[in-house]
């Protein structure tokens, strides 16, 4: 039984014609051959469809930031507006430790530097200034 499986599968399925493949390239060669005519619009498709799911997925993830984020264009400028001072905030106002004992001695010019020295402004600045000043 297992001689007749085996014979079957050893035959081959299907067979070409005989001559076909020589037939083959006389037939081909008769075929017209045809020009594509390609519009414009045919051309320039491709590109469009990509701009439009560009900006298809802009406004789609605009409108998701937008709704999770719960903030509105004005807080948006607010923030930006708040950020921009921010570094502002450690110049402008000054150590509340320095309010603290108004009563006692006034502060010099040495304490004064020793202060911003402390701070994180550079010597070169402070040098600068002295010369602004005259000192």
């Amino acid at each position: 039984m297992e001689k007749d499986i085996l014979d079957k599968i050893k035959k081959p399925n299907f067979s070409v014609p005989e001559g076909y493949f020589d037939k083959l390239k006389a037939h081909l060669e008769e075929i017209p051959g045809k020009e594509v005519q390609v519009s414009t619009w045919q051309k320039s498709r491709p590109y469009l469809v990509m701009a439009a799911c560009f900006l298809l997925s802009l406004i789609v993830g605009t409108g998701i930031l937008k709704m999770t984020t719960g903030q509105s264009v004005s807080d948006a400028d607010q923030f930006y507006y708040d950020l921009g001072y921010a570094d502002l905030i450690p110049v402008t106002y000054a150590d509340p430790s320095l309010y603290e004992n108004e009563g006692a001695a006034e502060l010099s010019s040495e304490d004064i530097e020793d202060y911003l020295i402390a701070t994180g402004v550079s010597v070169n600045r402070l040098a600068y200034s002295e010369t602004l000043n005259g000192k």
